[in-house]
Formats: structure tokens, C-alpha cells, sequence
């Protein structure tokens, strides 16, 4: 009878296992061969003092040696194990063992790597160890890949940490000039006793407007390392928007008052939405200043709010502008692309979109913009909506940048510890105009310090980096000692990096202004001080 069922002619496709003992053993060792030339790693086996007494001919394929070269001896008698700490070690091989770093010599004077397995087999009568047996896996390109990818790591974090150090010099270097600039600029303009000329003042006005440039560049930059490097601190919390755009009314107003843009932001519905209030200021005014900026002459701009289904609010800044060509539209959140703008006399440092790209996906929104040449673009922002709705009405949030340094009534004794001469003389040239202040200047922190031991006076504005005693160090010995401990140590430094700022507040400084300083912002800080006697 005739068996026709699926598993049996399955059966008649098996291999046959007939055939004498002896035979059925070579055949299953034949194939035990033929695995072992298959796989990447080199089989071996060792008897119970773990001498080797078989090893595949990958090894042969991998290091040159002929198996037999090996056997009788151990392997630590032709190699070396290596520890976790990449020292030489002496593991038991009497117990099973994983991946163990091995390192061993081929033919050719070339060391490799391996990572060597092995467990005990047993005898089956006695249950006595009766040898061993492993796989040796050739580690050596992982390694040697690995050991790059180190080595351009270290090359990548040295690379960075030099351009930190450059970015930081640059800003010290450029902010301590700007110091000068700015501040004897906002003097000339803000003094009233002293009234300019209409032409002066004009003249003035372009120093500032050229200094606030330079220094919105030097800040980009800082920015943009910052957000590259993933170091940009935010602190995400409900944000009013009927507040924040009352805030940048004002400062849109300027700009656009100077190519005759008319500006109209509908109402914000009061909504909150979450993000960081400084950074996503910086976000929409940014996009503000380019709407104008780039628009057309007698042109618009046009603020609306949207809510999406995402859960999202969308701000789009919208504009009558000669729109952005298709080819280039591509390259609009690149750094340094400031597609064209670079020959008119529009300033810009191109990079403003980019650092607001990143900036809004830091904070979990998105940008993005449409544009049709010739008509005009719409930049749009959507960030996160809060669960929190506005109450009632708020107060504008905006106050003049206008001041007048004779208006500032205070009194007390300042001792000023400064080494630049142009910024030393903008301390005296303002403080000289209020009365009630007496004024000191000190070159050196030494110099300083026997001045407030002498006779202490009611606050100290001292700079960071000066020759000789730095002010970390002078502002240190002050806390030291009992009859200046309490003393307020203003720091006005041009080391304007967020850990600069940091390392100043917890060293013990009162408050830390960075250069260049807002003059109205600095007496602010004085004459809070001041008054507290």
C-alpha cells in the first residue's frame, strides 16, 4: 500500500539517516564543517585543561595560522584578554564565558581583536567537565571604526569648545568698544541741557542705529551658537498675547514710521499661549521688523490670529512686499542667505529666521510662510495654546526709551573699579549730571578694594575682567571681610555669555549689567540700590 499523505512524501525528501554509526557521524560532521566555514566566526574546542584541540578554518582565513600550529596550547599562551578598563586580565575560562576582549597576533605582525564565547561540555556518564567550546568573533574594523568615531568626537567637542572661546572673545571684544559708542550716543540724545541741533541729533541717531545693529549681530550670532549647541535655557510659561503684541506695537510703530508702513494687528482673542516670553518676542518682532523692512514704500502689515485643530494658535504677520521668488524661497531659514537683500541698503545679518526657526521648534511650535512674487508674504507662527484665557483687559506693556539723566534723583557714594578709559569717562559723564552721586573710578581691583576698605561707600560698580585682580576675586576678599560682606557689588562686564552671567550672580554680585549697558537700564539698577541706603 501505497503511502501518498503530505508528510510522507515530505518524508521521502529528508536526508537519509541510514547507514552504520561511524558513517552517520561523518555525515553530521561533514556538515557541522560546512557551517562553520559559513558563519563569520572561527569554532574551536578544547579539552578540560583547555588546551585547544580544534579550531575552524575561518581562523586560517582571518589571521594566517593554521589551526594545528594551535593545538596543545591555551589561549593565553598565544594571546592576551583585555579588562573592561582596556588593561591586560587573566578571566577564569573554567566557567562560561561572553564576549570576552581578546587580542592576538596573525601572520602578517597585524593585531586583531576578537571577542571569544565558550562554555564546558560534560561527560555524559561522570557529568565531569570533559572540555570546552566557543565561537572567536574578528572585532577588529568595529573597533578601529569605534576608535574613529572617538577621535572625531574629541576633534568635534575640541572644534566647539575653540568656537565657544572665539564666540566669547568676539563678544568681549566688540562689547567693550560698543560700551563707549552707545552710551555717550544716548547722552548726547538725552540731555536736555544740552539740547543738539536737529542735524546733531540726526547724526547721533545714526551712531545708535548703527551700534544697536552691530550689536543685534553680535547677539544673533550668540544665539545661534547657543541654540546649535543646545544650550539655549527657556522658561516655557503662559504667555498673554494681547500683553506681548502691546509690547512690540511700539517698536514696530518706529520702524514702520520710517518708510511710511501702515501697521493693524486684529485682535488676539485673548488667548494665552505656551512658550518663553523673551524668546518668542524675539521670534514675532523679528518677523515685525522684516515685514517692514522689506516692504514696499506706503506698504502694509497685517497682524491676524488664527486657531488651528492641532491645538495650536497661529500669529500670522502678513505684508504687502514684493513677495519672495520661488527659486529662492527655499533657502529662507538658512543662515547667512538673505537672498539678494545683501545689495540694497537694507540691513540685516541674515540669520534672524533661521535663530527663529529654531527658537519656535525649541519652544514646540512651528514656522513656515507663503508667498506669491509681486503680491506679498505671510509669515506664520503656531506655538502650543495654554488652557488659560484672558480675564480682563491689559495695560499696555511698552515705556519710552526716552530719559533724562537730570530727572534721576538719588544721592550716594559710588566707587567705579574700571581699566578702559572711554568706558570710565561715560560712568562720569553720566553720573556727573546728577548732583546727589559722588563718584570714584579705580583702575585696579587693588587699587579698589584699599579705596572701599578706607572708607566704604554706598555701592561699587566694578568690571570683570581687569589687570592684575580680577573682579570675581576682588568681589571675593569684599565678602570675606565683616565691614564689607553686605556691600552691593553691581558687575558691568562685556563677558556676556550665559555662563559668564552665571558664574558672576553666584559668586556674590548684587546684579550683573553686560556691555554695552542701556544708560536708562543701568541708573535703574543704581538708583534702586541707592535708595535702599
Amino acid at each position: 500500500m501505497t503511502d501518498a499523505s503530505p508528510h510522507a512524501r515530505k518524508r521521502r525528501n529528508w536526508p537519509s539517516v541510514t547507514g552504520t554509526p561511524e558513517q552517520r557521524a561523518s555525515k553530521g560532521l561533514s556538515r557541522l564543517e560546512d557551517i562553520t566555514r559559513l558563519i563569520s566566526e572561527w569554532v574551536w574546542e578544547a579539552d578540560a585543561e583547555g588546551r585547544l584541540t580544534y579550531a575552524s578554518e575561518r581562523l586560517t582565513e582571518i589571521l594566517g595560522i593554521i589551526p594545528m600550529e594551535l593545538y596543545g596550547k591555551t589561549f593565553k599562551e598565544f594571546g592576551t584578554f583585555i579588562g573592561q578598563d582596556g588593561e591586560p586580565a587573566d578571566p577564569d575560562l573554567t566557567k562560561p564565558h561572553r564576549e570576552l576582549k581578546f587580542r592576538m597576533m596573525g601572520r602578517d605582525g597585524a593585531v586583531h581583536l576578537f571577542l571569544l564565547s565558550g562554555l564546558p561540555f560534560y561527560d555524559r556518564d561522570t557529568w565531569n567537565i570533559e572540555g570546552y567550546c566557543g565561537t572567536v568573533e574578528d572585532i577588529t574594523d568595529t573597533e578601529r571604526e569605534f576608535d574613529d568615531l572617538l577621535r572625531a568626537r574629541a576633534a568635534a567637542d575640541k572644534a566647539n569648545l575653540a568656537k565657544s572661546e572665539f564666540l566669547a572673545s568676539m563678544s568681549h571684544e566688540l562689547r567693550t568698544p560698543l560700551n563707549a559708542i552707545l552710551g555717550f550716543a544716548q547722552l548726547l540724545e538725552y540731555t536736555p541741557n544740552e539740547p543738539l541741533t536737529e542735524n546733531q541729533l540726526d547724526a547721533v541717531r545714526q551712531i545708535t542705529s548703527g551700534g544697536d545693529h552691530l550689536l543685534e549681530l553680535i547677539n544673533d550670532v550668540l544665539d545661534l551658537a547657543k541654540v546649535e549647541a543646545g544650550k539655549l535655557h527657556l522658561a516655557i510659561d503662559d504667555i498673554d498675547m494681547r500683553a506681548l503684541m502691546d509690547e512690540l506695537k511700539p517698536l514696530t510703530l518706529s520702524i514702520a514710521k520710517d518708510r511710511n508702513v501702515a501697521y493693524d494687528c486684529m485682535d488676539t482673542m485673548g488667548y494665552f499661549v505656551r512658550a518663553d516670553h523673551i524668546r518668542l518676542k524675539q521670534v514675532l518682532l523679528n518677523l515685525l521688523s522684516n515685514a517692514v523692512k522689506y516692504n514696499r514704500r506706503n506698504g502694509t502689515v497685517r497682524v491676524d490670529f488664527s486657531t488651528a485643530a492641532n491645538g495650536m494658535l497661529r500669529v500670522a504677520v502678513n505684508d504687502s512686499g514684493p513677495g519672495i521668488p520661488l527659486e529662492k524661497q527655499s533657502k529662507i531659514f538658512q543662515p547667512f542667505a538673505r537672498l539678494g537683500a545683501e545689495e540694497t541698503e537694507i540691513q540685516g545679518t541674515g540669520i534672524g529666521l533661521t535663530i527663529s526657526k529654531r527658537l519656535v521648534e525649541a519652544m514646540g511650535g512651528r514656522i513656515g510662510f507663503e508667498s506669491t512674487y509681486g503680491e506679498g508674504t505671510s509669515f506664520w507662527v503656531e506655538m502650543p495654546l495654554s488652557k488659560r484665557r484672558e480675564q480682563t483687559a491689559q495695560e499696555p506693556a511698552s515705556k519710552a526709551k526716552g530719559f533724562g539723566v537730570e530727572d534721576v534723583g538719588m544721592s550716594g557714594r559710588v566707587i567705579y573699579i574700571e581699566d578702559n578709559p572711554a568706558n570710565v569717562m561715560l560712568m562720569q559723564s553720566i553720573l556727573s549730571h546728577i548732583p546727589g552721586v559722588e563718584l570714584q573710578v579705580a583702575h585696579t581691583a587693588e587699587l579698589g578694594i584699599a579705596l572701599i576698605q578706607q572708607d566704604p561707600p554706598n555701592l561699587v560698580l566694578m568690571d570683570i575682567n581687569l589687570p592684575g585682580m580680577s573682579g570675581i576675586e576682588a568681589l571675593g576678599l569684599l565678602r570675606q571681610d565683616a565691614k564689607t560682606r553686605d556691600l552691593p557689588v553691581v558687575a558691568i562686564s562685556a563677558a556676556a555669555m550665559p555662563r559668564d552671567i552665571e558664574k558672576g550672580l553666584a559668586a556674590g554680585f548684587t546684579s550683573y549689567l553686560t556691555k554695552p549697558f542701556d544708560v536708562p537700564e543701568m541708573l535703574e539698577v543704581v538708583k534702586g540700590i541707592l535708595d535702599k541706603g
